[in-house]
């Protein structure tokens, strides 16, 4: 991903939705320099059936493992937060230097009114894993990333065929391509051949053996 600046001061800025343990989070606020990270979660005491359904553990998990404030220490043992204020405002005034985090804990249809648009460079996708649930955060967010059609930053008004921005996310199918949750793939297929795709090149979707998913926006 480019906008012209050099890729070791270029600041970046990612979403994640359903955010979970938080081991995510903690992995990338590990590896990553220059990284705002975004964790959106409302942290609802019980999953849906069918993660339950697929997942025996997660019951399990939810109780001892996720919570914002477990989440929020889990992170903060390898990063800073990044402050106080509006999302927007913590975007705009992030600069170079060390990685910080700030949790949302709220839906992500509510979290999306906060979150300027072209403002991303990447978004993970792991929340509501129904067709319904997977289609409002894809076309929710797809306009916060920079190189979407709705993206009006300075930097994005510039032509060529480099990478702006990612969207992935998880569960679009499993190994052996067995379905884990087809609600997300016809999420995906609908999202980028319905409204979205008459404003934008179809992106290419790729997809992994773990059901990780993704496409890139130029």
């Amino acid at each position: 991903m480019s906008n012209g600046k050099d890729a070791s001061t270029m600041r970046l800025a990612m979403a994640e939705i359903g955010i979970f343990t938080g081991e995510t989070g903690r992995f990338v606020m590990e590896v990553a320099e220059n990284l705002t990270y975004i964790g959106i979660d409302p942290f609802r005491v019980h999953a849906e059936s069918s993660y339950l359904e697929q997942e025996p553990d997660m019951d399990d998990d939810l109780k001892t493992k996720s919570g914002f404030v477990r989440v929020n220490q889990l992170i903060s043992e390898v990063a800073v937060q990044c402050g106080h204020g509006e999302p927007s405002e913590i975007l705009a005034s992030a600069s170079s230097g060390d990685s910080c985090f700030f949790i949302m804990q709220m839906t992500s249809a509510r979290a999306s009114e906060f979150i300027p648009d072209g403002s991303l460079d990447f978004v993970f996708v792991d929340g509501d894993h129904s067709f319904e649930g997977a289609l409002l955060d894809i076309t929710m967010f797809l306009p916060k990333l920079k190189g979407s059609p709705s993206s009006t930053r300075a930097e994005d008004g510039v032509g060529g065929s480099r990478i702006r921005s990612i969207m992935a996310g998880h569960d679009c199918c499993g190994a052996d391509s067995i379905m884990w949750f087809p609600g997300v793939l016809q999420a995906l297929v609908e999202a980028f051949k319905g409204p979205l795709g008459e404003q934008m090149e179809a992106p290419t979707l790729h997809v992994g053996h773990d059901g990780t998913w993704w496409v890139y926006l130029k």
